[in-house]
């Protein structure tokens, strides 16, 4: 069953394995729910469905540098892959 989370919908967060998504407001016992960002490769993901979840922690939320990272790599994608 999904819930919220501590954190808001829309949120960039980080993973302590260095991972930045957007949030989509909700986790799990799986972990928090991944609208769209980068893998533990590096790869730019976007969520195909509920229950795409980062399964690492979080480490702490985006920074402005951190924010741009990610949302320089959506803006130039040529593909992007669904989890």
């Amino acid at each position: 069953m999904l819930k919220r989370s501590e954190f808001k919908r829309g949120e960039f967060l980080v993973t302590s394995n260095g991972s930045i998504f957007i949030h989509d407001g909700y986790k799990n016992g799986d972990g928090y729910g991944c609208l769209i960002g980068l893998d533990s490769n590096g790869e730019l993901r976007k969520q195909s469905d509920w229950g795409n979840f980062m399964r690492y922690p979080i480490d702490h939320i985006a920074s402005d540098k951190e924010i741009d990272r990610l949302m320089r790599k959506i803006m130039y994608a040529e593909h992007i892959t669904n989890y």
